[in-house]
């Protein structure tokens, strides 16, 4: 679901890593640190956590341009929570049950209700 998320809709920080080093890159920053600090150092070694999440290369050039850098990673829960709001829209219009939708999202039957009452309201 994550991939799904429109550039538009993270946060400026994430857009502008997207910008300098590819969208997965900053999608990766997103899944394995949001919500976190995190120091780039000038330059990395293959056994650096950032090197393990998103290789080597990818981290090189990340980095490159943030290196020395100590900034928080932002969560992105509004961007989150809406691709995840369409995409249960989305289902639930091609058949999915309530309880599927609970299961493949993690939810109760309930709050899956409540998504879909709530945005048919916002239309």
């Amino acid at each position: 679901m994550m991939e799904h998320l429109p550039l538009e809709h993270l946060p400026p920080k994430l857009q502008e890593i997207a910008e300098y080093c590819g969208k997965r890159l900053a999608l990766l920053l997103l899944k394995h640190y949001g919500g976190g600090h995190l120091h780039i150092p000038k330059t990395i070694s293959p056994g650096h956590h950032l090197a393990e999440v998103l290789g080597l290369e990818d981290s090189r050039r990340f980095c490159e341009i943030y290196g020395g850098e100590f900034f928080h990673v932002p969560r992105a829960d509004e961007a989150l929570r809406a691709t995840r709001n369409a995409a249960i829209h989305e289902m639930r219009a091609a058949g999915a049950s309530l309880f599927e939708l609970a299961r493949r999202f993690g939810l109760t039957e309930r709050h899956i209700s409540n998504i879909l009452k709530s945005s048919n309201r916002n239309k």
